[in-house]
């Protein structure tokens, strides 16, 4: 999903994240990074099927892309974990 800034795919955002963060499209990685930090925050060692269906639900409003959304179910919370964010290298 990394890509060169110049040749980045931006994906438009629902109308509600323009009304909440001003925000009219990103990156399919954009979403991919916040659905990850949303993971890592709400993880307290796992992420329980409640806590994904949220994720998924919340990022499924903002507008993310179901090639992303698929990702998520990937996501293995690792305390201290590299950039990747639990994300398999």
């Amino acid at each position: 999903m990394r890509g060169d800034v110049t040749t980045t795919r931006m994906v438009p955002m629902s109308d509600l994240c323009q009304d909440l963060f001003g925000l009219s499209a990103a990156p399919p990685e954009a979403f991919l990074n916040h659905g990850d930090a949303l993971l890592v925050i709400a993880g307290d060692g796992e992420v329980s099927e409640a806590e994904l269906a949220r994720l998924v639900d919340h990022q499924r409003r903002m507008g993310a892309p179901e090639e992303v959304i698929g990702l998520y179910g990937e996501f293995a919370h690792r305390p201290n974990a590299p950039r990747s964010c639990g994300r398999p290298a």
